[in-house]
Order: structure tokens, then C-alpha cells, then sequence
């Protein structure tokens, strides 16, 4: 797994120090940059700092989650719904959550969203690979569809280091 930063909100103060608890005792590999228990609180976080996820509450004292994401439209993290509520598990996929897991979840079921969030980093650095791959190779359209040439190409990504560290896990 790779490092990977988080920042959780939650208003109740049980839930969130449940949160942290669990992330660092059961998931080294995420650091913790912030924790919030308001919209407002948490809107000044995240103007300063970009985590690679966002754990979110729904229910806040100041509004809701998804005020929050309302408010920060750029926000590049992967978000993870935490709430007691399963009335808003539409509206939170809307706002492209990677996942939505109900309060009290199981060590689990936070292991597997945060294994999903690992999996979307990678990809989203072989996906980075792969453009560069591209560019450097200048493919284009007629280079890709010849078939000797295409599997010159994924060997190529076979190669890569993000995909043999994959491998080794």
C-alpha cells in the first residue's frame, strides 16, 4: 500500500476519535492530516490542505456533508461517506464517493474501502505512466492498432515500477 493522506470529519466526538483510532492502529500507510467536526471547520482545512481521502460525515452541527463539497468544488480526494444515515447513499455517489459505510462499521469494512482507495491510486499513477508512455513514444491511432506494435506497448507497461510493486503484494 501506498502512503496516503487523510483528512476525517465527523461532529461526534466519539465517532471521530473511533475513526482515528481505527486508521491508526489498523492502517499505517495513511497519515492523518486533519480532523474537523463542522462544515466551516472542515471548508478551512481543506482551502489549506488536499488529502488523498476525505472521510465525511453526513449529518453535521453546521450543515451537511455534502454543503462541504458544495463549498470546495475542486476537491481532488477520494471521499468516504461514514454516517449512521443510509437515506443519502444516492445522493453521496452523486458527488463521486468511492464508497458509503454505515455507522458502527466493522474493521472490515473500512479495511476494503481503504484497499479500493489504494487500488484507485495506483491506477490513477499507471494511467499517468501510461500517457507519458504515449507521449514519448508519440503513438498515435495507427501506431495502437497494429498488433505487433500494441504488444510492444503493454509490455512496455508490464515493465513499469508502479505494476511490479503491485505484483509483488
Amino acid at each position: 500500500m501506498q502512503q496516503q493522506t487523510a483528512i476525517l470529519v465527523d461532529d461526534m466526538p466519539q465517532a471521530l476519535e473511533m475513526l482515528i483510532q481505527d486508521i491508526s492502529n489498523n492502517h499505517p500507510m495513511i497519515k492523518i492530516i486533519g480532523t474537523a467536526n463542522s462544515v466551516v471547520s472542515a471548508a478551512k482545512i481543506l482551502q489549506k490542505k488536499q488529502p488523498d481521502i476525505l472521510f465525511l460525515d453526513i449529518m453535521l452541527g453546521d450543515g451537511t456533508g455534502f454543503d462541504l463539497l458544495e463549498i470546495i468544488p475542486n476537491l481532488k480526494s477520494k471521499i468516504i461517506f461514514v454516517t449512521a444515515s443510509d437515506e443519502y447513499a444516492i445522493r453521496a455517489f452523486k458527488f463521486a464517493a468511492i464508497d458509503y459505510i454505515l455507522k458502527p462499521y466493522s474493521d472490515e469494512e473500512l479495511k476494503n474501502v481503504i484497499d479500493v482507495t489504494d487500488d484507485m491510486t495506483i491506477l490513477e499513477a499507471v494511467n499517468t505512466n501510461v500517457y507519458k508512455l504515449m507521449k514519448e513514444s508519440s503513438l498515435d491511432q495507427k501506431y495502437i492498432k497494429k498488433e505487433r506494435s500494441l504488444s510492444e506497448f503493454f509490455s512496455k507497461i508490464a515493465k513499469l515500477p508502479i505494476i511490479n510493486e503491485k505484483k509483488k503484494i
